[in-house]
């Protein structure tokens, strides 16, 4: 029986990070908000580089600039926590702009096939670079971080970085192009922010923010996401 070398490794080092994760999270409950974040900013821009027309190096830069990312986003985490009400009252209008870009990036990907030109490797770009969204993600990934180990600043990003880094790296090492399902990826992803679209002015009517961000947010309100991720994360590499 004839063992793939590259996708054993591949999937070692799944277990392997999930492990140390699994035992972090054990050791430090909050850590789950942080993983749950950074594993859901991850999925979203490995899906892109995993069945789209993109390269080695590309794949390199967009993982730097996720950790960049993060780390800067840390460094001012105390500045941007204190305006997070005025923040989120654009949220509706961010989640609108990223579903209008991922349906018209989705369906020129897949037109484009369609008409034997492949341009999956400018359209990917839709749902791989950071977005308002992702930044959220990064951010509150970064604030568990932060309370679970007692440490702030730019470490707390280049930890939460690392972990989206990682990710992104281990979900394009089995890469497959596909550009016609990496579009009907982004139209389904598309479809879904517009759902949240919706339901955000009433998330934000029902928040009372007389509380702190401490007491308002807990790690255990990401679970559902985090486990939403991983099983379609399973599917995703059973069905590539």
């Amino acid at each position: 029986m004839k063992i793939d070398k590259k996708s054993f490794v591949c999937k070692a080092s799944m277990l392997a990070f999930a492990l140390l994760v699994a035992s972090l999270i054990a050791y430090k409950p909050l850590l789950l908000g942080a993983v749950a974040g950074a594993t859901v900013v991850a999925f979203k821009a490995g899906i892109g580089c995993r069945y789209g027309a993109v390269g080695k190096r590309t794949i390199l830069i967009l993982s730097i600039t996720y950790l960049a990312t993060a780390a800067i986003l840390a460094y001012f985490l105390e500045l941007i926590l204190q305006s997070i009400n005025q923040l989120l009252s654009y949220t509706v209008i961010f989640h609108a702009a990223i579903s209008l870009l991922l349906i018209f990036a989705g369906y020129k990907t897949i037109k484009g096939i369609q008409c034997c030109s492949d341009v999956s490797n400018r359209t990917f770009l839709a749902i791989a670079i950071p977005c308002p969204v992702c930044f959220g993600a990064t951010l509150i990934s970064c604030y568990f971080a932060a309370e679970a180990l007692s440490i702030s600043g730019v470490l707390v990003g280049l930890l939460v970085g690392a972990i989206i880094t990682f990710g992104i790296i281990l979900l394009s090492a089995e890469k497959r192009e596909n550009p016609e399902k990496l579009g009907k990826i982004m139209i389904l992803l598309g479809v879904y922010y517009i759902f949240g679209m919706l339901l955000i002015p009433a998330i934000i009517q029902g928040m009372s923010f007389k509380y702190s961000v401490s007491e308002s947010f807990s790690p255990y309100s990401l679970l559902l996401l985090f486990i939403l991720s991983l099983g379609a994360l399973k599917g995703v590499l059973r069905h590539a």
